[in-house]
C-alpha cells in the first residue's frame, strides 16, 4: 500500500506545467491561446482520471472572471490559465 502511495506521488510529479500547456494547445479551439468552457472540459477530461466537475468549473469560471476584468476577453481563458488550473488539480489527486 506504502509502494503505490509512492509511486502514484512520483508520477505526479512528473507531469509538469509545460506539458499540461502543450496538451491544451493540441486540442482545436475556436480561437487560437484561448478556450471556452467546453474546450476546457473536453480537453482536460483524458488527462484527469477521476474528475472533481464541481472544482473544475468553479476553477474555470473564477478564471474567466478575472480574465474579463482584467484582459477584457469575453469568449473564454487563455491557455497558460488553464494549464495552471489543470496542474492545481493533478496536484490535488495527488495528495
Amino acid at each position: 500500500m506504502v509502494v503505490w502511495h509512492i509511486t502514484k506521488k512520483i508520477l505526479c510529479f512528473i507531469v509538469h506545467f509545460d506539458q499540461m500547456e502543450s496538451h491544451l494547445h493540441a486540442h482545436p479551439v475556436l480561437e487560437t491561446g484561448v478556450m471556452t468552457e467546453q474546450e476546457f472540459v473536453e480537453s482536460s477530461d483524458p488527462v484527469l482520471q477521476v474528475v472533481n466537475e464541481k472544482l473544475r468549473l468553479r476553477l474555470y469560471r473564477e478564471a474567466e472572471a478575472y480574465v474579463t476584468k482584467k484582459d477584457g476577453l469575453e469568449n473564454g481563458v487563455q491557455v497558460y490559465h488553464l494549464a495552471r488550473i489543470l496542474d492545481y488539480i493533478l496536484w490535488e489527486s495527488c495528495i
